[in-house]
Order: C-alpha cells, then sequence, then structure tokens
C-alpha cells in the first residue's frame, strides 16, 4: 500500500499530497486498516499546513519555508508601493491563491 501510494507522489508536496492521501483514503473505504493508516499519514502531514493556515488567519503572516502554502505572498509590495487606495488593492496584488488547494 505504501509503495503504491508512494509511487504517485514522488514530487508532490504540500496541498497536492495532502489531497492524494485524501484520495488514496476515499478510496480504500471498504479496507478499514488502508484506510486508518492513511487517514493516520493524512493527520501527521497536514499538521504542519494546519499551523501554517492558523498562523495566517491569526496573524496574517505567511509561514512558507518549502513554497507550498495555498497563499502565495508577493513580499516586496509594501503599502506604500501601492496606488493612493492602497486598502483595495493591497491584500489582492500581494497576496493570492495557488491553483491547488487541500
Amino acid at each position: 500500500l505504501l509503495s503504491a501510494v508512494a509511487g504517485k507522489a514522488p514530487a508532490l508536496r504540500g496541498a497536492p499530497l495532502l489531497n492524494l492521501l485524501h484520495r488514496e483514503a476515499a478510496d480504500r473505504a471498504g479496507d478499514a486498516a488502508a484506510r486508518e493508516l492513511l487517514l493516520r499519514l493524512l493527520r501527521a502531514a497536514a499538521a504542519p499546513y494546519a499551523r501554517a493556515v492558523e498562523r495566517w488567519l491569526y496573524e496574517g503572516h505567511v509561514d512558507d519555508p518549502y513554497d507550498e502554502f495555498l497563499v502565495l505572498e508577493r513580499a516586496h509590495l509594501r503599502k506604500e508601493s501601492l496606488s493612493e487606495d492602497y486598502n483595495a488593492a493591497y491584500w489582492t496584488q500581494r497576496y493570492t491563491l495557488r491553483a491547488e488547494v487541500p
């Protein structure tokens, strides 16, 4: 089981990896042991991601040292560098979402 799942995820990380583990667990609904193993892996893999989401929500800080978080930050943009109406544009220009999220 682990070899089969690992074979599908040689270069996956972040949301694509979490999504793969979730799909694999859902596909094995009839095999309780396999499903539980995959859900345990999913919970362990999702913990750092969940902490990053929490930090983003509560502190407004993107903590993404491996470039895999759902929010992409353009750190070079500062409020001062945007147009006069930076309140509306700042958030949409500085922060965007990745195409694939968990």
